[in-house]
């Protein structure tokens, strides 16, 4: 499949992807080799990385995780 057909998936990080983080990434991830890599920079998200195709998020973020951690906190009390 060429580029121009190629479904897109997002990568979010707080600084630009290599190519072999990239390749190593999409090696970890069934199908992900298929799509056409956007990436996008977000310092907003600390540390880690957001993954988003069309239907898809997976969201492994450093400030993701101290939102999940803020709720536990609120839920227990």
């Amino acid at each position: 499949m060429d580029s121009a057909h190629k479904q897109k998936v997002t990568i979010i990080t707080t600084y630009r992807l290599g190519e072999d983080e990239i390749s190593r990434i999409t090696q970890h991830i069934p199908n992900l080799s298929e799509y056409e890599v956007e990436q996008i920079i977000d310092k907003n998200i600390i540390a880690g990385i957001i993954i988003k195709t069309r239907s898809t998020m997976i969201d492994l973020s450093l400030k993701s995780e101290l939102q999940k951690l803020q709720l536990m906190m609120y839920e227990t009390n």
